[in-house]
């Protein structure tokens, strides 16, 4: 199927893409600004993604419901469009704009379902996050309201058009190509400098997921052949405090050689906050050794090998 994605150049963005193509279908990237020449300069990690990705089309300078968008809507004429980008800057501060981020994030919906809705897009995929508020839990950010606040609006619109939606409340993606500030890469970082981290009170439960295993549930929406009016889904895999998956993760780089000094020193335990947000969809690959194996070998190897 021909798929539009957008947010293709994230972390999550990128392996969705991949998986997708392994999987057959055909997929546009959308990029909302330029897609950089990749003999330009040496590869930044943004692009060292969109080469990992595998996309062959692509749609640059293409913002959400901005002009070019809706021109790809229209000269793509996608099967399937898949929201994963969204106005995210500064999402970790308290200063983050809300409404900023939702007039962004859904600019022009109403001329982009209209548009959907006549060239025969089948299904529209969005990706939410675990921090919105959901199954009894407030938000817990005001990253996670603005998420809400886009995907109601976008819900609504698509209800308006009869076109059926499906949203995935994405949990703590970790793998291979993640964001350099995130925890690993942070602590791979200073033992490949002989430093020793520090991990604060760790105590709290987070789904941790592949990002390629989250992948698989973007891939099964794309082939979903019911026209469920909405769908919600919340995929899990590990479910760890932080401590635990920098166990993991050190258990797992011993197992495959690295012979760097893995220690790192942990705060004191505090009491736990509020309760896990926890997906209810486990992944099949979460059962399968082989698979299992093979994610950590990777993830092993993208950050010592």
């Amino acid at each position: 199927m021909k798929v539009l994605l957008t947010g293709v150049s994230s972390f999550t963005g990128a392996h969705i893409a991949r998986a997708l193509k392994d999987a057959g279908h055909q997929v546009w990237g959308v990029l909302t600004g330029a897609r950089q020449d990749p003999e330009s300069r040496a590869p930044s990690l943004r692009e060292t993604r969109l080469q990992f990705s595998g996309v062959e089309h692509w749609v640059e300078n293409a913002a959400f419901g901005n002009e070019a968008f809706l021109g790809a809507i229209q000269e793509v004429s996608p099967e399937i469009i898949i929201n994963h980008g969204a106005d995210i800057k500064g999402y970790r501060l308290p200063s983050f704009d809300v409404s900023r981020s939702v007039a962004s994030s859904t600019f022009g919906a109403k001329d982009v379902f209209d548009l959907a809705h006549g060239v025969g897009v089948r299904r529209f995929i969005h990706s939410g996050t675990v921090f919105e508020p959901h199954d009894q839990l407030l938000a817990k950010s005001v990253y996670g309201e603005s998420k809400s606040q886009v995907a109601q609006l976008l819900s609504r619109e698509a209800e308006r058009v009869k076109l059926p939606f499906s949203k995935i409340f994405i949990p703590n993606p970790i793998g291979a190509l993640e964001n350099e500030d995130r925890l690993i890469p942070v602590f791979v970082s200073k033992w490949k400098n002989g430093e020793t981290p520090h991990l604060g009170p760790a105590v709290a439960v987070s789904d941790h997921i592949p990002a390629e295993w989250l992948a698989q549930f973007y891939v099964q929406e794309v082939e979903r052949e019911e026209s469920s009016p909405l769908v919600l889904r919340q995929p899990t895999a590990f479910r760890w405090s932080n401590q635990e998956l920098v166990d993991r993760f050190v258990s797992e780089a011993q197992n495959f050689g690295v012979k760097l000094n893995l220690e790192y020193t942990l705060g004191a335990p505090t009491a736990a906050g509020e309760p896990p947000r926890l997906g209810n969809e486990e992944c099949a690959e979460l059962g399968d050794p082989a698979k299992n194996n093979l994610f950590w070998k990777e993830w092993i190897e993208h950050h010592f090998n």
